[in-house]
Parts: structure tokens; C-alpha cells; sequence
């Protein structure tokens, strides 16, 4: 029987936002006791750390008995890369052993987790691995009972050809979190119209892309004609 599972991937602008929504999701483990492992850039655990402390967690308790582990997601990365890729094996070994110490001595059977490891892959330009790593994530739920959140930097995904593997990472994960440019509205009206004006940029730009193909395919014959001619002109 597959474990109990929440994979979820929260997309942010700003950095300050992540540590808003990271906190705001890590807050409902540290209250009942749930096990909770941080895997993040040190500037991001040191930001996590300091929002959690303002709210009144006492944090280095937790971390001394053993209820919260942070990690340099770096560090913890190249623990199961193998030639630019992750290897299968040694990340069940290595983060299925993270996950059985933080659940030593305690009755919880779910870990609540944050992890960045794959916004690192893809920002050293290494998205095949940022997908694999996605895919070895929902299998270690096959074994753990496990509420996981991704979190990704939008800007990531800026490109043309980053589209079909922004979807893609969406559809590894069980609900996708947008970024606070749609969190922060309030009011169901001004949401709408965000919707509104997404969908409205998402046509010009799907339009402006047809154009484009369009415009390379019409000049392709020409551009053939050309080569065509210039090879056989004899030579001056």
C-alpha cells in the first residue's frame, strides 16, 4: 500500500515571500511535534529560522532533540549525484536515512519536509536531473508517509523553451502554490482579474510564438534558394 503523501511545489518572486510561505508550512509540524527535515541554502535556513524563532518556536530545542533537521541542500545533493544525474540508490539510502532518524523516538509516522535541491539543479542549468530528482521524490512515498513542499524561484522559468518542463514539474507534484503575485490578493475579485490578465498575456504570447514559426518557416525556402545559388556560383 502506497504511504500517505502530499507532494507540493510553491513557486515565489521574492525570497521573502519563500520564507513566509516555507514557515507557514513547517508551523502546523513543529506544534504537534511532527519530524520535520529542512533542506535549503544556508542563507534560507538561517531566514527560516529566524521567522520561526519570531513566532515563538523554540528552534534549537527542537534541532537538539532531534524534531527538526536542517541541511545544506548542496551538501545533501552531492551525497546522491552521480555524473551530473541522481542516482536512484543512493538517494533512498541517503535521505531514507534522514527520514528513519527523524522519526527515531517518536510516535509520528509522517515527516514534514521542505526541500530545494531541485531549484538548485535547474539553476546550474541541469533540468533533467531537477525532473529526475521530482520522480525519485514521489517514489520514496511508496515506503514514507510524507507531506513534502518543492520550492522554486518563477525566474527559473523564464525562457520559451522552459514551458513544456514547467509543466512538467507541475505534474510531478499533487497541488502546485503560484507565486505572491496571486497569494497576496485577498479579495476573489482582484484574483479573477489576475486570472484575467494571465490568460490574456498567455494568448498574445502563444500568438506571438505561432508568428514567429510561421515567419521561420516562410523564410526557410529562401534561405535554402540562397545557399543553393551562393554553392553553385563559380568561384571569382
Amino acid at each position: 500500500m502506497r504511504a500517505a503523501h502530499d507532494h507540493v511545489v510553491q513557486f515565489y518572486d521574492d525570497e521573502s515571500y519563500l520564507c513566509e510561505a516555507v514557515t507557514r508550512f513547517l508551523s502546523p509540524g513543529l506544534r504537534p511535534g511532527q519530524p520535520l527535515v529542512v533542506i535549503a541554502t544556508p542563507t534560507h535556513l538561517d531566514a527560516f529560522t529566524q521567522r520561526l524563532k519570531v513566532q515563538g518556536f523554540d528552534v534549537e530545542s527542537a534541532i537538539l532533540d532531534g524534531r527538526v533537521t536542517l541541511l545544506d541542500a548542496g551538501r545533501t545533493l552531492s551525497t546522491f549525484t552521480d555524473e551530473n544525474m541522481p542516482d536512484a540508490a543512493r538517494f533512498k539510502e541517503s535521505i531514507g536515512n534522514l527520514f528513519e532518524k527523524s522519526r527515531a523516538g517518536t510516535d509520528a509516522m509522517s515527516v514534514r519536509a521542505f526541500e530545494e535541491m531541485a531549484d538548485l539543479l535547474w539553476r546550474e542549468n541541469r533540468p533533467e536531473a531537477a525532473l529526475c530528482l521530482e520522480e525519485l521524490w514521489n517514489e520514496l512515498a511508496d515506503t514514507y508517509s510524507l507531506s513534502l513542499c518543492c520550492g522554486y524561484a518563477m525566474s527559473n522559468f523564464a525562457r520559451e523553451e522552459d514551458s513544456d518542463r514547467f509543466q512538467t514539474i507541475c505534474s510531478h507534484h499533487a497541488r502546485v502554490l503560484p507565486t505572491e503575485r496571486y497569494s497576496h490578493l485577498l479579495d476573489e475579485d482582484a484574483r479573477l482579474r489576475e486570472i484575467t490578465y494571465l490568460q490574456h498575456r498567455a494568448l498574445v504570447l502563444e500568438t506571438e510564438i505561432q508568428r514567429k514559426r510561421a515567419e521561420a518557416e516562410r523564410v526557410k525556402p529562401l534561405e535554402r534558394e540562397k545557399a543553393a545559388s551562393e554553392s553553385a556560383s563559380p568561384p571569382s
